[in-house]
């Protein structure tokens, strides 16, 4: 009996809620964080309709084959991060956007996120200033997604940025369509 009168509400010190509160909390967490890792990393990948991807693609690319540059309202920039022998070249996407270089190259990309159209996937499209398409089908969070590159070079063209530059978040490299 004395062993149950000791765990009674009224026994428990106050410290001691604030140590119980931390292990459910920790419980709670070491639950949820790998089920909601699992569901943004792209468990949206089983749901991807693929005759709605095509139809988006295909649609995306006939809006923007009438692009030019003097139509692009939001100029990416890189942005270049160095740290203690670390290297990062990297332009940040929001739904759409142009990257112009200095051979006169241009790209303009465009993107949907699986968090918002599920059926599509995942998706950027990218149109260089030869009229070629390029996908890319990294995760693309909320319309945002970031490309990157650890080459210590200078992009000047279009085609460095295909061939150099993968999505940030799962390393998906560029596709010519």
């Amino acid at each position: 009996m004395d062993i149950f009168y000791k765990l009674t509400l009224k026994n428990i010190k106050p410290h001691s809620f604030l140590i119980i509160r931390v292990v459910l909390l920790f419980v709670f967490l070491s639950i949820i964080l790998p089920i909601s890792a699992i569901y943004a990393g792209n468990a949206y990948s089983s749901r991807i309709n693929e005759k709605a991807s095509k139809k988006w693609l295909s649609e995306t690319i006939r809006e923007i084959k009438n692009f030019g540059p003097e139509k692009c309202f939001n100029k990416l920039e890189p942005t270049i991060t160095e740290v203690e022998g670390f290297y990062q070249q990297s332009y940040r996407l929001n739904e759409s956007g142009c990257i112009f270089f200095e051979n006169g190259d241009w790209i303009y990309l465009v993107s949907n996120s699986s968090h918002n159209n599920s059926g599509v996937g995942d998706i950027t499209l990218a149109m260089d200033n030869h009229n070629r398409f390029f996908k890319n089908e990294g995760h693309v969070c909320g319309g945002i997604i970031h490309f990157m590159t650890n080459q210590r070079t200078e992009i000047k063209s279009a085609r460095q940025f295909f061939e150099l530059f993968v999505s940030d978040t799962d390393s998906k490299a560029w596709q010519k369509l």
